[in-house]
């Protein structure tokens, strides 16, 4: 199953938006989509591990592919294409 995680942080103004962008495709597509406060001890070790300088960011099947908000014709080919490589 192809797994996207959003970083985000409380103070962000636009990853309210971006999080309401995941949260639809997650619903359209077989996603695991789950959030990680890049403040939190998890989010700061996935800020380090992907060298990530800004909120929201995206990971998706722990790569980082996407800094704000994603285009959702590229986001909906990646996911396809990895799930494709699943198979």
């Amino acid at each position: 199953m192809v797994k996207v995680i959003l970083l985000t942080a409380t103070w962000c103004p636009t990853c309210p938006p971006v999080k309401r962008f995941w949260e639809l495709l997650s619903d359209d597509q077989d996603i695991e989509y789950t959030e990680v406060d890049i403040e939190s001890p998890e989010g700061a070790c996935l800020r380090e591990e992907h060298q990530i300088q800004m909120v929201p960011s995206t990971l998706i099947n722990n790569r980082l592919y996407f800094s704000g908000m994603p285009e959702k014709q590229r986001a909906t080919s990646i996911i396809r294409a990895l799930k494709e490589s699943e198979r």
